[in-house]
This record gives C-alpha cells, sequence and structure tokens, in this order.
C-alpha cells in the first residue's frame, strides 16, 4: 500500500549543491540486543532518526529515546510491509534510509550515504550491499536491497514478511555497506524466528497460492533449520511458478541454490547439479552455484571439474568481495566458503598426485580461516576418512592441535586415527584429553572404559563406567561391560545385576545373554546356561560362542549326540568341511582340532574349543604313534605343528 500521510511541498530532484536531508526509518520490537550499535553507527550521517515500536517489552523503547524524540507506537498487524509504511508516514527528510535493528552501518559506510544523497542525479533509489553474518558467525552472505530512496510518496513497501520496495523508476548501485547480526541468534531465539516467519509465509501462501515469493523464502526457512526435504520441495514450488510466469526475478536464482543445497545434503548429487546448472543457464556468473557444482565434483571424485568449477568460484568471490555492487540483487550467501573450495582443490591436486600444490591450496584455506585450525583439521579427517592415508591424515590434525590445542574436535579425530592404526595406547590418551576437558559423551566413556579393560586398568574402567551410567542409567553397552569386569573378578551377584539390568533395558541383547549362560555355567547351574545360550542362538543363529557353551553343557551331561549336532552346526558355520563319517572318538577329537585352528586367531573363543576339548576322554588307546600319524596326515606344515602341540596338552604329555 502506499504512504497515506501525503509531503505538503511537492518532491523535486535536489541540486548537485544541495545537502538533502535524510531520515532514517525503522521498525523494532525487542531490539535491545543490538539497537544500541546500531543507531551509535548511523546518527552522525543522518538528519533525522524515526522509530516505530510494534510493542516491545525490553528495554529497546530506552534505547531508541538516547537518540531520537520520534518514536512511534503501533500494534503489530501481521505484516512487516504496514509497519514500514507507518515509519514511512512520520519521516520528513528528502531521503529514506532504511536499516534494522540488528544491522549496523560499515565503518566508511556513513560518508558514502551522504554522497549518494548528494550525487544522485536522476537516481530515486540506491541499492545496498547487505553483509549478512551467521552459523555462530562462521558464514557470510551478501545480497544488495534498495535501501536509501527518495521520499517521494511513491516509494512504498509491499509484502507482509520478506517485503519488497515498490515504486522506484531508477535505481543505482552504492559502495554502502550494512552488517547484518539478525541470523546469528541463540537457538531459541532462531527457532521464535522461524515459527513466526514460516506462520506469515503460509498465510502468504493460502491467500495467494500462485505467488512463487513465499514459497521461496518458506524453502529459506525451511533449509536455515535443516529440513531439507521440506525446503527442497517448495524451492521447487517456487522455481516452477516462476517459469509459469516468466518471471526471472534473481530472487529465485536463490531459490535454485537451496534446491541445490538441500537435495546436495539429502545426498542427491544428480538434482544438486542439475538446479546449478539451471541457475547458471540464467546467469552465468552465479557465484553460490559454481560453489554447489564445485561439492558435487568433489563428493564425486571428479577431481579436474573440481580445479576448474573451484578456480571459477574463487574468481568470482574475489570480485564480488570487493566489488559487491556488480552482484546487482543477486544474493551470495556463500562468501565465506573460501577455505572450503581451496580444501577441496588441494583435495583434487593430492589425487592428481600434485603434493606440493595440494599442500599449497591447505595453506590458503588456513589462511582465509577465520579459525586456522578449522582447515587443517578438515584436511586430516578427509585424508583419515576419504582417502585413507594415516599419514598425511595424523599430520594435518597434529597441525590443528599445534594451533587449537584444547579443541575437542581434534583430540576426537585424533583418537579416531589411532583406533585406525590400532594404536590403543594413543587412543586411550586421546579419549582420557578429552575426559579431561569435560567432555561426556556417553560413546566416548563407553569406548575409554573398553581401552581401559583390554589394557588390564579395570578400576578406571569402573569409574568411567560409573560416569556413565551417572548421566545415562539405562546405558546399555556400559552394564554390559561393567558385567563383564564383575564376572572376570568373581564379584558374581553385581555381574548378575548388571547383566539382568542390561537385559531389561535391550530384552534381545547377546552380550548380557552370554554373560548370564557364562555365570551359570560356572555356578554349575547347567539349565539355566543352557536356557541363556539357546536364547541367544534364537536371536543370532550360528553364534560360535553359544555352540561351543552348549557342546560344554552337553559333554557335562553326556549328550554326545547333541553335542555332535552343535560340531555340526559349527563346521557349518565356520565354512569347514561337513562331509565326515564319525567312527569312534578319535574322529570327533579331529572335528574339534579342525574347529580349534579354525579359531586359533579368535583368542576368546579359541580358549573355549580348548575347554571343549579338554572334556572329551584322553585314555584312547592306540591313539598315539600311528593313529596320531593318520589324524595329521594331508595336513599343512601349519596344522601339523599346531596339532602336535594341541594333541601334547590333550594327552597330557
Amino acid at each position: 500500500m502506499k504512504k497515506t500521510k501525503r509531503k505538503e511541498l511537492a518532491f523535486v530532484a535536489v541540486k548537485q549543491s544541495e545537502k538533502p536531508l535524510i531520515s532514517v526509518c525503522m521498525i523494532v520490537k525487542n531490539e535491545e540486543v543490538f539497537l544500541d550499535q546500531c543507531l551509535k553507527s548511523v546518527k552522525d550521517f543522518v538528519d533525522e532518526i524515526v522509530i516505530v515500536d510494534t510493542g516491545s517489552t525490553d528495554g529497546t523503547v530506552e534505547i531508541a529515546r538516547k537518540y531520537t524524540d520520534k518514536v512511534y507506537f503501533h500494534p503489530w498487524e501481521g505484516s512487516f510491509s504496514q509497519a514500514r509504511n507507518q515509519a514511512l508516514a512520520y519521516a520528513s527528510g528528502d531521503w529514506v534510509f532504511q536499516i534494522d535493528g540488528d544491522e549496523e552501518l560499515v565503518q566508511g559506510s556513513g560518508e558514502k550515504l551522504r554522497e549518494a544523497a548528494r550525487n544522485a542525479g536522476d537516481a530515486d533509489a540506491f541499492h545496498v550491499n547487505i553483509i549478512s553474518i551467521y552459523s555462530n558467525g562462521a558464514k557470510t552472505a551478501r545480497h544488495n536491497f534498495e535501501r536509501l530512496f527518495r521520499n517521494n510518496g511513491v516509494i512504498h513497501y509491499e509484502g507482509i514478511v520478506h517485503n519488497r520496495v515498490e515504486g522506484p523508476a531508477k535505481i543505482k548501485e552504492s559502495k554502502i555497506e550494512l552488517m547484518h547480526y539478525g541470523y546469528n541468534v541463540d537457538e531459541k531465539k532462531a527457532q521464535e524466528k522461524f515459527i513466526r516467519t514460516s506462520e506469515l509465509l503460509k498465510k502468504q501462501i493460502v491467500e495467494n497460492p500462485e505467488d512463487p515469493m513465499p514459497h521461496h523464502y518458506l524453502g529459506v526457512s525451511f533449509l536455515s533449520r535443516g529440513m531439507n526435504v521440506e525446503a527442497a520441495k517448495e524451492s521447487v514450488i517456487a522455481i516452477d511458478l516462476a517459469e509459469k510466469k516468466n518471471d526471472n526475478h534473481p530472487l529465485y536464482l536463490w531459490a535454485r541454490h537451496n534446491a541445490a543445497i538441500a537435495f546436495f545434503r539429502m545426498g542427491d548429487l544428480d538434482k544438486a547439479a542439475e538446479y546449478s546448472r539451471e541457475a547458471l543457464r540464467k546467469y552465468p556468473d552465479h557465484l553460490d552455484s559454481f560453489y554447489t557444482l564445485t561439492m558435487v565434483a568433489g563428493e564425486r571424485g571428479q577431481w579436474k571439474d573440481v580445479l576448474s568449477l573451484g578456480a571459477k568460484f574463487l574468481e568470482l568471490r574475489n570480485i564480488f568481495e570487493n566489488n559487491p555492487e556488480k552482484a546487482g540483487i543477486v544474493i551470495n550467501a556463500t562468501m565465506s566458503e573460501a577455505p572450503s573450495v581451496h580444501l577441496l582443490i588441494g583435495h583434487a591436486w593430492n589425487a592428481l598426485g600434485e603434493i606440493s600444490k595440494m599442500e599449497e591450496e591447505y595453506q590458503l584455506a588456513a589462511d582465509l580461516s577465520d579459525e586456522r585450525w578449522q582447515a587443517w583439521w578438515n584436511a586430516g579427517t578427509f585424508h583419515l576418512d576419504r582417502t585413507g592415508d594415516l599419514g598425511l591424515a595424523k599430520r594435518y590434525l597434529k597441525t590443528a592441535l599445534s594451533a587449537a590445542p584444547e579443541q575437542q574436535e581434534i583430540w576426537y579425530m585424533l583418537a579416531k586415527l589411532y583406533k585406525t592404526a590400532k594404536s590403543c595406547s594413543e587412543e586411550k590418551r586421546c579419549l582420557e584429553r578429552l575426559f579431561d576437558f569435560g567432555n561426556r559423551g556417553t560413546m566416548v566413556l563407553n569406548r575409554l572404559a573398553l581401552l581401559w579393560i583390554e589394557s588390564g586398568g579395570e578400576a578406571r574402567a569402573i569409574e568411567v563406567l560409573n560416569e556413565v551410567l551417572r548421566i545415562e542409567p539405562s546405558n546399555y553397552t556400559a552394564l554390559c561391560s561393567l558385567g563383564r569386569i564383575y564376572k572376570r573378578q568373581n564379584l558374581m551377584d553385581q555381574a548378575m545385576e548388571a547383566f539382568t539390568k542390561a537385559l531389561r533395558i535391550v530384552s534381545h541383547g547377546i552380550d548380557p545373554l552370554i554373560g548370564l549362560g557364562e555365570i551359570s555355567l560356572q555356578l554349575d547351574r547347567l539349565n539355566e546356561a543352557r536356557t541363556f545360550f539357546e536364547s541367544a542362538l534364537s536371536l543370532q543363529p550360528g553364534l560360535v560362542k553359544a555352540l561351543l557353551y552348549l557342546c560344554e553343557i552337553d559333554l557335562k551331561e553326556n549328550r554326545l549326540l547333541d553335542f555332535i549336532d552343535r560340531c555340526d552346526l559349527i563346521l557349518k558355520e565356520l565354512g569347514l568341511n561337513r562331509n565326515i563319517v564319525i567312527n569312534d572318538m578319535e574322529d570327533i577329537i579331529e572335528i574339534m582340532f579342525e574347529i580349534n585352528f579354525a579359531l586359533k586367531d579368535q583368542l576368546e573363543i579359541s580358549a573355549q574349543a580348548k575347554r571343549v576339548l579338554g572334556l572329551l576322554p584322553s585314555d584312547l588307546k592306540n591313539f598315539r604313534g600311528a593313529r596320531f600319524d593318520q589324524l595329521i596326515k594331508d595336513k599343512s606344515p601349519e596344522k601339523i605343528a599346531f596339532y602336535r602341540e594341541g594333541l601334547q596338552g590333550f594327552l597330557g604329555s
């Protein structure tokens, strides 16, 4: 809608020699966090500050009155444009400069504001470059918008949310820059803003379902909350509606980028590339689309494409960083992604065998990063997870550590590296550092406890596991680990209590069933033990550990036929020969030796097989000598040695 209050005098173009008056126009509500720095940044470069408050309940009004007596109150009526037009109605200057309470003029832009109004000529509006900070300050986006325009009674706002300026006849570019902090808020405020904005946009869609703009901005809102499916859907609707109307507004380049990023996050690289290429057909210098295509090429391992696309992205970014006005009103959301692109180019050179060039790109990524350690961490993580080059991974993670020795992410990835390298002591050291830093992630603590168990540090393992259970009393993994420790320490009551709690949490848990079975077997409660092991087998048929325990029970209860059936199942599970005729006990012994040999590298299960072998009768006639030679005939030298050692132990000689 147009301004309701008209100026008493007709507006005419201001002569170059005159000093045109500038009115700041703002709408505010609960802006006490940023408002003071906002008004401080503009007060010396404007002639009037007009503020419309739509219902603040914090200190906003008190801050505003420190800078102006033109503070007016209008109730919020569900439309940003209505509130902005109300502010315009109070302005008395020749020009209006619109700024929000969560923005501020970049240093040096105040003089450019005055200069633009003074040298406007026949222009009635100027683009101002807005730098938006988000993701806790880690990312920036740039776009140009009509923020300075003549107060001529014609130019006004439309749209209930994400409003637009209507009425300018001639728009010029400017070097004026604003910093926007509104997206860089805590989680609670971000969620509140999302709910408010999305509800208004959905209302717009109901009122005008064929308008692509609210669909686009709803896609933006969904993407900001990580709702990728919804973001893709709304962005695609916006694109399709704009196409039907032949609407080529640059806004829908942004919609294509949002669709591409949403599809990329969902793993649909084809769709991500499709929407990026479509944007480039409409605007060949679309920075964000070159970024997405570089990312897609990296995911696909198309390293030569990474080099060419990444170079184009960096070239355009340099242009728009130094000359933001050249982008027009195209939004560049990936201005802060230069470190990521340099890293990808470094990965490409690594894949192509150009190590020195890789190092140069990683260094550039670090130099351009606000947090240098993150670039080195990303390089190390890439080589750990993607190339498997543990040497490079360690080198760059260590470099990251030297830059930021208290960053938990680095210690975590180093622990992962040492786990991959099977360096348990170093992995444990890294996890202990995480513990010292206050990391209480239960996965980290459970892994630390396991390493202490394996290295004989059961007391420390119990401390760590108790910390897990303090945080999460129903942690299944911690209860199972405690049960194993207590069983090893012959504290059977505590062990049974831990395993029983674990089984209540995960009724189909194999570990507590095996643990309870082992305790029952150790206490010679054979029926209970059999029940637990058979329950484990019902959940995981072919579980060799459970089958061996049942073999042990069968022999103790003289169930030889059941024992032979179990042996057959074990042979099947291990992929061993089952075409065997059993004539006497020697044949059964040979089967057990075959099973034992197959399990020789699995120490715990091999020990079970040896226990079963020890239960077989050893006073067999003619077992020595010729029978031994027959048993090991046609065996490999390794197996002959294994059999010889095993038989000596079996026969007690």
